[in-house]
C-alpha cells in the first residue's frame, strides 16, 4: 500500500522495518516478562540465533520446495535462492514448522515442570506482541497482500507504485493478523485467570493457530495441493495450521482429563462407623 519512505537517498522498506519492530518487541516484552517470573533472560537471548536460523531456514526452504518441486537445490541459484529470498518469500507453513522445533528443543532444556510452564508463557506473550505490532507494518508493505475485494474492508494503494495499485482493493490481511494475535493474547490471560489446569498453553497455541488459519485465507499468495470448500480455497498452509491447532486441542484435553482423574484418586473417602 505505501512500500517504502525515503529519507534522503535512502529507501526504508516498511516489511523490513516491521520485521524488524516484531523482534525489538519481541525483546523488550521477553527482558520484562523474565524479570517479573525471575527467570533468566540470557538463556533465551542466546538460543535466539537457533531460533531465528530455524524460523528462516524451514520458511525459505519450505518456498523453495513448493516453488521450485525441489528437495534439495540443483545449482548456485538454487541455493542462493534458499539464503537469500526475493521479496521475503517465507513459507507460513515453513516458518510454524521451524519455529515447533525451536520450541520443543528450548523447553526440553528446562529443568521442571515449573520452568518449563513459564518458558512457554513467556514464548507465547512475547511473540504475540510481536506479531501484534509487525502487523501494521505489513499492511503498509508490499511483500504480503491480501486478496482482491470489493468490501468496504478493502484497503487501496497510497503510492502507484505499490503492488496493491493492480487490484482495485484488497483485504488487509496483516491488520486481521494483528487483531488474531492480540485476541489470541486477551484469551490467554483469561485463560490463565479462570482456571488452573496444567497444559492450558496449548489451548493458547490452539487458539492462534487456528485464527492464523483463518487469516491465511485473506493473503494473496501462490496456494499449492488446494481443495476448494465452500468457494474458499484451502492450501498447505492451512492444512499445516489446522492439525498443529487440532493436535495442541487433543493434547490439552488429554491432560486435562488425566489431571482431573488424577485429583479424583486421591481423594480420601471418609467413612462414618454405624451406630451400634
Amino acid at each position: 500500500m505505501y512500500p517504502f519512505v525515503t529519507i534522503g537517498s535512502y529507501h526504508i522498506e516498511l516489511t523490513g522495518m516491521g520485521i524488524i519492530a516484531c523482534f525489538l518487541v519481541f525483546m523488550i516484552v521477553s527482558y520484562i516478562r523474565c524479570r517479573a517470573t525471575l527467570l533468566p533472560f540470557h538463556k533465551l537471548f542466546y538460543a535466539l540465533p537457533g531460533a531465528i536460523a530455524l524460523v528462516y531456514g524451514w520458511g525459505s526452504y519450505m518456498d523453495f520446495v513448493l516453488r521450485f518441486g525441489s528437495i534439495l537445490p540443483r545449482s548456485f541459484h538454487d541455493l542462493y535462492y534458499i539464503i537469500l529470498p526475493e521479496s521475503y518469500a517465507f513459507h507460513a507453513s515453513g516458518m510454524i514448522i521451524g519455529f515447533i522445533m525451536f520450541m520443543l528443543i528450548f523447553i526440553n532444556q528446562q529443568s521442571g515442570w515449573l520452568m518449563k510452564y513459564k518458558r512457554v508463557d513467556l514464548l507465547f506473550v512475547s511473540l504475540m506482541s510481536g506479531i501484534t505490532v509487525m502487523g501494521f507494518f505489513l499492511v503498509l508493505g508490499d511483500d504480503m497482500i491480501g486478496i482482491s475485494t470489493e468490501s468496504r474492508m478493502g484497503i487501496y494503494a497510497l503510492t502507484p507504485v505499490s503492488e496493491v495499485a493492480k487490484f482495485n482493493s484488497v483485504y488487509p490481511v496483516w491488520l486481521f493478523l494483528s487483531i488474531a494475535s492480540l485476541l489470541s493474547l486477551i484469551i490467554s490471560i483469561w485463560w490463565k485467570r479462570y482456571t488452573a489446569w496444567p497444559g492450558r498453553w496449548y489451548a493458547w497455541w490452539w487458539t492462534f493457530l487456528f485464527l492464523f488459519s483463518i487469516v491465511l485465507l485473506f493473503q494473496h499468495y501462490p496456494k499449492h495441493v488446494v481443495i476448494m470448500i465452500f468457494d474458499m480455497r484451502y492450501d498447505i498452509n492451512q492444512y499445516i495450521c489446522r492439525i498443529v491447532s487440532s493436535i495442541s486441542f487433543l493434547r490439552y484435553f488429554w491432560i486435562r482429563a488425566k489431571t482431573s482423574q488424577q485429583m479424583t484418586q486421591r481423594i480420601v473417602p471418609i467413612i462414618i462407623p454405624e451406630n451400634s
